[in-house]
């Protein structure tokens, strides 16, 4: 499953963009940033790149920090934890 929402408002969030600064930044209105933030809508790969841009990650940072594992997947959990974790060390090492 991919939650858009979460990822979207964590990454505002962490640089103090309210969802109308960021709507303007990616041409959109805020109503949709805030659909998008509660899963009611999905991002096309065109708005993913524009936010990307907007929040300073590679895009891929922003699809991998979206994947979610369901809870009654028990192979390979701890591994898949550990995976983001590693990318998420290693993208803020690279990042000035």
């Amino acid at each position: 499953m991919i939650n858009w929402g979460r990822t979207i408002k964590k990454y505002r969030e962490k640089i103090a963009m309210t969802q109308t600064q960021l709507a303007e930044r990616v041409a959109v209105t805020s109503t949709y940033v805030s659909a998008l933030e509660h899963n009611r809508k999905e991002p096309s790969f065109g708005l993913v790149t524009s936010m990307s841009r907007a929040f300073g990650v590679p895009q891929e940072i922003l699809y991998w920090d979206a994947i979610t594992f369901p809870t009654t997947m028990k192979t390979h959990k701890k591994e898949i934890r550990l995976a983001k974790s590693l990318v998420r060390a290693v993208y803020q090492q690279l990042s000035p």
